[in-house]
């Protein structure tokens, strides 16, 4: 792993932690060891998935600022975000949803294939621009998860300004779903000179938990594919002290 790869996990993990509770990540380590810790798959514990990526172009960061919450936690997140506003609090966020903004045209309102990221002033009441989903992530549709968000982003940008980045370093919440591991692969089937970097905070499948999909799911899918050699995936593990411990997953 580059040094420059290593930065940017940590400045996501920062940028996670501005919108998230520290503890819940602990509560995922906790769990194996300590037998009265709650199963990691219980979605009171993360309610929701929350996705940043950074984009990367010759070993140096151009991005840092993107960051998408799944359908069941955007109203919390751009709450907690307009409260740090409030209280002065400068943060370098643009939230990327999937749904439509106030100021969006109403012929848009109901589209699966409308990605809107708010310009960070106000994200209750803000310009946007806006971005077109084209892959529809089979097998289910998953137009709200952070991934599907994150890199029909990064495709538009791509699509406007080509060559713009080499590397995005996305990190999320869970292991990619089924359906996301898909957008993945289209990605990078569309644009052959990308590498995407994965950084993943909480695993609640196997060997874990039987109970959820887990690292050894997706890289087993990625393996499979045509872009295995395109894709890695590391597993991030926060200290009590927040100190990020970068652990590569083989694939």
């Amino acid at each position: 792993m580059s040094p420059v790869e290593a930065e940017a996990f940590r400045t996501a993990v920062d940028h996670f932690l501005e919108y998230t509770e520290f503890e819940a990540y602990l509560i995922h380590d906790q769990f194996g060891v300590d037998p009265s810790a709650p199963d990691p798959a219980d979605n009171d514990i993360l309610p929701g998935n929350l996705g940043t990526c950074i984009l990367v172009s010759n070993g140096k960061i151009l991005s840092n600022c993107l960051i998408a919450p799944s359908s069941s936690i955007q109203n919390s997140i751009r709450d907690g975000y307009q409260t740090h506003l409030e209280n002065g609090k400068s943060l370098r966020s643009r939230i990327v949803i999937p749904f439509r903004h106030e100021k969006a045209p109403e012929t848009h309102y109901l589209s699966k294939n409308s990605i809107w990221v708010l310009v960070a002033d106000n994200p209750h009441n803000s310009t946007a621009e806006l971005f077109h989903g084209k892959w529809p992530a089979k097998p289910h549709w998953r137009h709200s998860d952070s991934e599907w968000l994150l890199l029909h982003v990064c495709d538009g940008i791509l699509e406007s300004r080509p060559q713009e980045f080499d590397t995005v370093v996305l990190v999320s919440d869970r292991i990619p779903c089924p359906s996301c591991t898909e957008v993945i692969i289209n990605f990078l089937q569309e644009h052959p000179t990308v590498r995407l970097s994965i950084g993943q905070l909480y695993d609640s499948g196997k060997p874990l938990t039987k109970s959820a999909r887990g690292a050894c799911h997706f890289t087993d899918d990625i393996g499979k594919s045509p872009v295995a050699n395109r894709v890695t995936l590391t597993k991030l593990i926060l200290s009590v002290d927040r100190t990020l411990n970068i652990i590569p997953y083989p694939i």
